[in-house]
């Protein structure tokens, strides 16, 4: 039986970082029995292989910082599709990080730097299932950034650019959902079931991880059947 190659290509929040209360908290990563691309590998099982590529700090096509120019997810794309093609289908939630620059993202580019790595993905037809043929791509618009509980990293919040970075954050779905119309990929909001946790205001509690999973794994049923998504 053939394998359903699925890549999970994100930020921290598909790695699996658990909102920290302070500075100095331990740096954890939720369990494979709690983190979203574990959990619909589970969901799926046998007949899907189903890839971690999430790293904190990943932007779209951004470099924050010349000392990390691998956080920049164009940097690496090439690289980990590669690693792991022939790929029936890329999963893309990448753009929280976008609204970390040190310059506040103008709200005209809130989608370039997703349009980018979808065009790149589709540029390149060697990397999907069969000769001429590009992977499936699933867009997720990420989940929105939000003030910490007062007990929490309150600092957190003013380095995504305040009130504008969480105005931006809860624009993905609807700036999303037309890059994914306009070159025909598959379209999940995230932000309707996840919530970041008090800890930072950023970061996906576990409750989050397992919904997640859950409509993720209809949307991978819907693809593999030859539906088109928008949800």
């Amino acid at each position: 039986m053939s394998v359903y190659e699925i890549i999970c290509y994100g930020d921290s929040n598909t790695w699996g970082t658990v909102s920290r209360y302070s500075l100095s908290d331990p740096h954890r990563r939720f369990g494979r029995d709690e983190r979203w691309p574990c959990l619909l590998q589970a969901a799926l099982g046998d007949g899907y292989a189903v890839h971690e590529e999430g790293l904190g700090g990943r932007t779209t096509i951004y470099t924050a910082d010349p000392a990390v120019p691998y956080k920049n997810g164009m940097y690496m794309l090439e690289g980990c599709l590669k690693s792991q093609y022939p790929l029936d289908l890329v999963i893309l939630m990448l753009g929280t990080n976008d609204l970390h620059l040190p310059e506040p993202l103008p709200e005209k580019d809130l989608g370039k730097g997703i349009t980018a790595l979808v065009e790149f993905i589709q540029a390149h037809p060697e990397f999907g299932p069969e000769e001429q043929r590009a992977p499936e791509i699933l867009l997720i618009a990420p989940p929105f950034v939000t003030r910490s509980t007062p007990n929490g990293r309150t600092e957190v919040y003013p380095s995504f650019h305040g009130e504008y970075g969480e105005w931006l954050s809860r624009r993905f779905p609807e700036v999303y959902r037309q890059v994914a119309e306009t070159h025909g990929c598959h379209f999940l909001d995230a932000q309707p079931l996840t919530v970041p946790d008090g800890g930072d205001g950023v970061h996906l509690n576990a409750e989050s991880h397992r919904r997640l999973a859950a409509a993720v794994y209809d949307e991978v049923l819907r693809i593999r059947k030859g539906e088109k998504t928008y949800a």
